[in-house]
């Protein structure tokens, strides 16, 4: 059996929508991909006295932490994701970004792409513990999932 080293898997983001991300997530220490599928109650009087669904709307979020590096250039870095909340000088397109969640490809393992909205963000800073920022991206529209 092949168990998947968490190590390997990482997020990458790029600006606004349709680019191709292509670096992680400057010093990421955590990422969870989480799928959803909503479920509509049709429960009637033939379902026999037991609840029936059907799906609805899918969609999916990836949340991540990090640790914060002021120093560290380019739009990947956790210092960019806070900056981009300035609305005086947004640097993520109206919080959009491209994204790719998982193994570097997935023959490796497997990877998800698409497009989110940056959700929300903190910034922990603890004493005498290095500053953390954390956060939560929601996927809009469709996505794609590839498997080793």
């Amino acid at each position: 059996m092949a168990i998947l080293n968490g190590t390997l898997c990482i997020l990458k983001l790029v600006d606004g929508t349709g680019g191709t991300p292509t670096e992680s997530l400057d010093l990421q220490t955590e990422g969870t991909l989480t799928i959803t599928q909503e479920e509509i109650e049709v429960t009637n009087k033939q379902s026999g006295g037991f609840s029936a669904f059907i799906g609805g709307k899918r969609g999916g979020s990836i949340s991540f932490s990090g640790y914060f590096d002021p120093s560290a250039t380019g739009v990947q870095t956790l210092s960019d994701l806070v900056g981009s909340f300035d609305l005086a000088s947004p640097g993520f397109t109206d919080r959009l970004v491209s994204f790719t969640f998982g193994t570097a490809s997935a023959s490796a393992g497997f990877i998800v792409t698409g497009e989110a909205i940056i959700g929300s963000l903190d910034v922990s800073a603890n004493t005498e513990e290095t500053v953390t920022v954390s956060g939560t991206l929601t996927m809009t529209g469709s996505y794609d999932m590839d498997f080793a």
